[in-house]
């Protein structure tokens, strides 16, 4: 019971944690590329 909650709990996150982790996959390119034209 328990377990199925968590299961509930993860799946829901899941949508909300891959769109925070296409944020920080952007930001991350974004700030590298960033660097890059600074370095170069």
């Amino acid at each position: 019971m328990v377990l199925s909650l968590l299961v509930k709990l993860i799946r829901s996150h899941n949508i909300f944690l891959k769109k925070l982790l296409e944020k920080v996959h952007h930001f991350i390119r974004g700030l590298a590329s960033l660097l890059l034209i600074i370095l170069i």
